[in-house]
């Protein structure tokens, strides 16, 4: 594959005559050569978390609970690794390797990870998840003529019950609540303290 490359849009087909009968003019031109052309236009795709999408990546903690979060990839063929893709892929473009393939290795080294520890501990390792992903993913396809020029993580995690969403927003209000409640004591303290200073400067001057 890789001595037979041109990188060319227009090529010279050579024929050959394939007589079939006994006149000279009975037969047909028929290639000699076959053409195989390889796109490689970048490919992007964005794999949300949601639950009627056949693509979102959903996995499950170690205490069982189901969630899912967004995942984007970049991809293209590099000129000078046509023909690796070739070989790995005879007969596949791109795009279809990136949502079949690619994203089946994300969601396996997310689903490994994510498997490894309970959902509070996960909520605090979003950089290790990508960055495990990208250690293993990039160099892999790689060797399949595939270039990785991008992956991340968007969004939060969407969960498969919404109650457990519901409860985390409750937490957080009531945490908000409750840091609002101590800075407003803290100023009334502060205030306090300088009145209480005020006075004794005056009874003093007095």
């Amino acid at each position: 594959l890789e001595t037979k490359k041109v990188a060319a849009k227009r090529i010279i087909i050579p024929h050959r005559w394939n007589q079939t009968g006994r006149w000279s003019n009975s037969g047909e031109w028929i290639d000699t050569v076959r053409v195989i052309t390889v796109d490689r236009t970048p490919v992007t795709r964005q794999w949300e978390p949601d639950q009627k999408s056949k693509l979102a990546i959903w996995v499950e903690s170690s205490d069982s609970i189901g969630f899912s979060t967004g995942f984007s990839v970049t991809a293209l063929i590099e000129e000078q690794e046509t023909s690796t893709f070739l070989y790995s892929y005879s007969s596949r473009a791109l795009p279809d390797v990136v949502d079949t393939e690619v994203r089946a290795r994300v969601q396996s080294i997310a689903a490994e990870l994510a498997a490894s520890y309970k959902m509070d501990s996960l909520r605090e390792r979003k950089n290790e998840l990508i960055e495990k992903i990208r250690e293993d993913v990039v160099p892999f396809f790689k060797k399949k003529g595939i270039t990785i020029t991008t992956i991340g993580q968007f969004g939060g995690f969407a969960y498969e019950n919404p109650e457990i969403q519901a409860a985390i927003d409750k937490t957080f209000v009531a945490q908000q609540v409750k840091v609002v409640n101590a800075a407003m004591l803290e100023a009334q303290t502060d205030a306090n303290k300088r009145i209480e200073l005020e006075a004794t400067a005056t009874a003093e001057a007095a």
